[in-house]
């Protein structure tokens, strides 16, 4: 952003805005060694520390919602929007010293080394970025991953289906879907015979497969077991027993958090209405 427009913008943030895009804006200019005595006085009075106080715990989270979320289907313009919003609060952060977005930014690093193929496409503009001194600030680890991710992703990573749920594994998150998410759909083996049900898988193992899928109109997780393995399937804490078939376990698919146990394996999730 330009430096006269920051100049402007912080100005007026100076007399009516909050400390958060105070914090922002300053920070911004910081970073060009150019920050009026106005803001500085502003820093020395509280303005540090309402800063901290004022940054948003759920917006903080939400960030690292979206960055697990990034996928080869997202436009270049979102992951460069999501980037430079957390960057722009690193700026304010670092210059408050208030030390509040080192676990975003690692989460989102995380994320990119578990799967650098759709951060590829921004690089450069990490590497734009990086060309600005960021003595300090949080955000140069995520820029230097984010640069990075062009020399690492590999093109066979297009043809994993499961690597956004490998993602939040990785990061010991939850998975997380809503029941109204459309589901894939599996070719027959012939043309004369009936498709297969829609079929989501959210974990494998040895002998075993977690998806989700469809039966007589409702969503039903089902645990296909190729082996003998116990199964059982948590809904908010609660046990759910499942119908047992043969080589399969199935539940009603409910909006809530899901704990399912196959063996010693243990896969959580969300889902969502």
């Amino acid at each position: 952003m330009d430096r006269s427009m920051l100049e402007s913008q912080l100005a007026a943030a100076l007399v009516d805005g909050d400390a958060v895009e105070i914090g922002t804006l300053a920070g911004l200019l910081a970073r060009a060694g150019a920050v009026p005595a106005e803001a500085l006085r502003w820093r020395a009075d509280g303005g540090a520390l309402a800063f901290a106080a004022q940054l948003d715990d759920a917006a903080l989270d939400a960030f690292i919602e979206r960055a697990m979320t990034v996928d080869l289907d997202s436009a270049s313009e979102e992951v460069s929007d999501l980037l430079l919003a957390i960057d722009e609060l690193c700026a304010g952060d670092t210059w408050c010293g208030a030390r509040r977005l080192a676990h975003t930014v690692d989460m989102v690093v995380r994320a990119v080394h578990a799967w650098p193929a759709p951060w590829a496409p921004v690089s450069n503009l990490a590497s734009a970025v990086l060309d600005t001194p960021l003595p300090g600030d949080p955000s140069r680890v995520m820029w230097a991953a984010v640069e990075a991710a062009s020399g690492v992703a590999s093109p066979e990573e297009a043809e994993d289906a499961f690597l956004t749920r490998r993602v939040r594994t990785a990061l010991g998150l939850p998975l997380r879907m809503s029941l109204a998410t459309e589901l894939p759909t599996r070719l027959a083996a012939a043309a004369d015979v009936p498709a297969p049900p829609p079929w989501l898988v959210l974990g494998q193992g040895d002998g075993w497969e977690l998806a989700v899928t469809e039966e007589a109109g409702h969503r039903v997780l089902v645990v296909s077991t190729a082996v003998a393995v116990d199964v059982a399937f948590e809904l908010d804490g609660e046990l759910r027993t499942p119908a047992v078939r043969e080589g399969a376990s199935v539940v009603r698919a409910h909006a809530g958090a899901w704990t399912v146990r196959v063996g010693t394996e243990v896969i959580r999730f969300d889902l969502d209405p």
